[in-house]
């Protein structure tokens, strides 16, 4: 994963561990950080691993579902 280091990006991507942030406009950056993750599969390789074990904890289904569980459990005894 490659995103600008804005917005929602910044809370599920950490820089160097599971993707790559780069700076709002700044095409250089980005295109640096493409060409290093075509040049270091093993890299490429870890950041995929990575980013998927984060969305399956930050956004798995067990996560989304216990988010809604919680929700109607909240607005039920209110």
């Amino acid at each position: 994963v490659i995103a600008s280091n804005f917005g929602g990006a910044v809370d599920i991507i950490k820089d160097n561990e599971n993707g790559f942030l780069f700076p709002v406009d700044d095409d250089k950056i980005l295109s640096e950080k493409i060409l290093t993750l075509l040049r270091n599969q093993e890299l490429l390789l870890r950041f995929q691993f990575k980013a998927r074990e984060t969305v399956v904890n930050y956004a798995g289904f067990e996560k989304v579902v216990g988010m809604y569980d919680n929700c109607y459990k909240e607005l039920l005894t209110s």
